[in-house]
């Protein structure tokens, strides 16, 4: 109601049923972006093309032609090219203006978009990165701040994303634009053991591309670093424990937060990257599954275990795809329509909900047996 033009969406959505033309809708996204005349004009044409395609996805998920992961990576494919279309458009418009700004900037994602497993709605986990010797920084400090309002504020074509640059160096406290010099000096000197963890879902989005390697570079050698095993397990554990007791989940049916729930699964594959890392230079794969399966392959992983965690994190994608989609708040079964429980159960291949109930239950006790045991045994083998 509130966005009428959405109608012709739900009209013709079948019209096209994949989205493998994500690529080229983005694309279109980025020469509008180019040819804009303001940078308004270029905000509004991002929060159209981000409306009517998420409608789109969402509709391919509950309809069934979509699965969860599948979902998770065309959500990020649309966030990727929102993002490198207002970067663009924000550079754009400095330029018009005669503000300075440092020409090699990145933009890198973390979390959910880094690893491609984004859902609808999902906040976006950014650093920028700059290199610009002998410049004070205030350019790529305010070129990143209009980056963030080009991506959050409201227009007369409505919302886009809610950003999060809380997971850069020094936090809150730190820089808004990071320079690469201060980057490399922070993740081999300073970096916490959870600021590790998050750096194994770095992925380039936007912007220069050879300044993003220099950044994947630095990040994969800093999670090689030799270190004090004992501790590690000490400081991972007491991550989770402190997790658990200031972010309490909101139920058993809280993907994310619950015992054996994603941040689990999350934890336990991150403990072992630092291990695959540090012992072999394997460099980090940002998305979740491909990340268990060259674990396996590498041999830090068990068949058994990695079996586990690849369906713990299916079943829990899956279901947390279809809630964001079609369910506002926290998911209770009890409250949820059967039409919904019925996607849910055959989206996840089972008889009923009830099964799938039971299976989610039986699955959260193993996975989270599973990841605590992972991440001691991660350490102690050290």
């Amino acid at each position: 109601s509130a966005r009428p033009a959405a109608l012709d969406i739900l009209l013709d959505w079948q019209a096209r049923t994949n989205v493998e033309d994500l690529p080229a809708i983005c694309a279109d996204l980025m020469a509008k972006a180019r040819a804009a005349e303001d940078l308004e004009t270029a905000l509004n044409a991002a929060r159209r093309v981000h409306r009517d395609e998420s409608l789109r996805l969402a509709l391919l998920l509950i309809s069934g032609q979509l699965d969860g992961p599948q979902s998770g990576r065309a959500h990020a494919s649309l966030a990727d090219g929102v993002i490198a279309a207002l970067l663009e458009a924000v550079q754009a418009d400095f330029a018009r203006r005669g503000r300075p700004f440092p020409q090699r900037v990145c933009v890198m994602g973390l979390g959910k978009l880094g690893g491609q497993e984004l859902a609808g709605g999902s906040d976006l986990d950014l650093i920028m990165v700059y290199d610009a010797p002998g410049e004070s920084g205030d350019g790529a400090a305010r070129l990143t701040q209009a980056l963030i309002t080009a991506l959050s504020v409201p227009t007369s074509e409505g919302p886009l994303y809610d950003i999060d640059m809380q997971i850069r160096p020094s936090g809150a406290k730190g820089p808004i634009a990071v320079r690469l010099s201060s980057f490399v000096h922070y993740y081999q000197q300073e970096a916490w053991t959870w600021e590790l963890m998050a750096l194994t879902r770095l992925r380039f989005i936007a912007g220069d591309e050879i300044l993003a390697r220099d950044v994947l570079h630095v990040a994969h050698g800093a999670l090689a670093r030799a270190r004090d095993g004992a501790k590690q397990r000490q400081e991972i554990l007491a991550m989770r424990a402190k997790m658990d007791q200031e972010r309490p989940p909101h139920g058993d049916w809280d993907f994310k937060l619950a015992p054996g729930g994603l941040v689990d699964v999350e934890f336990a594959v991150q403990a072992r990257l630092l291990l695959a890392a540090r012992r072999t230079g394997m460099a980090a794969r940002a998305h979740l599954a491909d990340a268990i399966e060259d674990l396996q392959q590498g041999g830090f992983l068990a068949a058994g275990d990695a079996g586990v965690l690849l369906e713990s994190w299916r079943r829990l994608t899956i279901l947390r795809q279809i809630k964001r989609a079609a369910w506002p708040g926290h998911f209770e079964p009890a409250r949820a329509p059967r039409p919904l429980l019925d996607r849910m159960a055959a989206a996840l291949g089972d008889e009923s909900f009830e099964v799938s109930a039971r299976l989610h239950q039986q699955g959260a006790m193993a996975a989270r047996a599973l990841c605590l045991r992972l991440i001691a045994q991660e350490i102690e083998s050290n």
